[in-house]
């Protein structure tokens, strides 16, 4: 923990930047490998950043390229090698010493203020970290997902994505519905609705909830109209009155609660917020606290 912060103070990286405000000429470095992905502090950053990698030549076609794990081969009585992305010709360990010294970063996001730079442990020099050593590793890592994530972090430099949130793309869309939009589908108890506000549009996503938090999106409205306009608000009213018909029953369904992002053009949204029921219409505001997905309202 940053030394001198405490509980309740906030965030200890964006503690330790405000503390160097009174320095001219400061300079501020974030070195970190990644953790999990979504909830790595080093990702996010770096996601702000001009994205910055280190791009080497082909020795054979001079192409240049990032160095990724899924160009890296093994073969059992030559070793590892790596597979150019361009002409795919083998590249020995040995030819990486003149790559790396004709080497060059480039940003994937120019224009972004902030440098970052992303570098894997593929790029060692020769006589340090290899190739091979990287794919025995790997082999050791497939029999435990705990190395298996270490090995992600630290010889990638990459997050790591947990799988139970990554389902198989065939699987999940196995598991797709067919039903009509605008219809509730059997088994919809109860309809909630989110709505995001930007400069020039109000979205809004209708979302039926059944036994065991089952849900199933029912609707997405785009209202092509800035926060700032009546337009905006009469059409997000209609949609506040919709009555959704189910498609089990002739009684239809309305929107049980709808939750507006008071983030952007927050008077507005409390304008219109403050006219509706208040047991059915609340403003919201996310917080960057990703262990606390709910909070009670106030």
């Amino acid at each position: 923990m940053l030394n001198g912060a405490r509980d309740g103070e906030g965030d200890p990286v964006s503690l330790a930047i405000q503390r160097t405000a009174t320095f001219a000429r400061r300079k501020i470095f974030l070195v970190s490998t990644p953790t999990i992905q979504g909830l790595s502090r080093i990702e996010m950053e770096y996601e702000h950043s001009d994205q910055r990698q280190f791009h080497v030549p082909c020795p054979h076609c001079g192409e240049m390229q990032v160095l990724v794990w899924s160009q890296v081969c093994f073969d059992d009585a030559k070793g590892a090698f790596y597979k150019c992305i361009s002409c795919s010709k083998r590249i020995d360990e040995f030819a990486k010493t003149e790559m790396l010294k004709n080497g060059t970063w480039i940003a994937k996001h120019p224009d972004r203020s902030v440098a970052g730079f992303h570098l894997s442990s593929l790029y060692s020099p020769v006589g340090w970290f290899s190739w091979q050593q990287a794919v025995v590793n790997f082999k050791q890592a497939q029999k435990n997902e705990t190395l298996l994530k270490v090995w992600v972090n630290t010889t990638l430099g990459e997050p790591w994505v947990d799988r139970g949130e990554s389902p198989d793309l065939e699987r999940l869309y196995e598991r797709a519905e067919d039903y009509p939009r605008g219809v509730v589908p059997k088994g919809g108890l109860i309809l909630t609705a989110g709505v995001d506000v930007q400069k020039d549009r109000v979205e809004c996503e209708v979302v039926a909830w059944g036994v065991g938090k089952e849900s199933w999106s029912v609707d997405y409205i785009v209202i092509p109209y800035a926060p700032s306009t009546i337009q905006a608000w009469a059409q997000l009213k209609t949609v506040l009155d919709t009555v959704y018909p189910l498609s089990s029953l002739v009684k239809g369904l309305p929107i049980f609660m709808m939750t507006i992002d008071a983030g952007y053009a927050t008077q507005e949204v409390y304008n219109w917020v403050r006219q509706q029921n208040p047991y059915k219409v609340m403003a919201v505001k996310g917080m960057d606290r990703a262990l606390i997905p709910l909070s009670s309202p106030s």
